[in-house]
């Protein structure tokens, strides 16, 4: 289940925000417009700055911290041997 994980996160903010930026021109926010320079990518290093700002547009109780960073089948994977 990809939605539930921050790559799934990050698939669906920038969807979200590139639509709104179609039509305001604008970000709402300098942590949005970074998260949109951010590739979709499954890399690690990428997908905890994005749970980062996301919590810094959205706030502490937005709890993208909380969630795996891969979609579960490749998180578990990942656990398991590390690559």
């Amino acid at each position: 289940m990809t939605a539930l994980s921050v790559y799934g996160e990050l698939d669906a903010w920038q969807l979200e925000f590139g639509i709104y930026h179609r039509i305001k021109g604008v970000f709402p926010h300098a942590a949005i417009e970074e998260l949109m320079s951010l590739p979709l990518e499954h890399d690690r290093s990428i997908l905890k700055k994005a749970a980062h700002l996301m919590q810094a547009y959205a706030g502490k109780g937005y709890r993208a911290d909380l969630l795996p960073l891969f979609p579960v089948s490749k998180e578990i994977k990942y656990q398991i041997i590390r690559r």
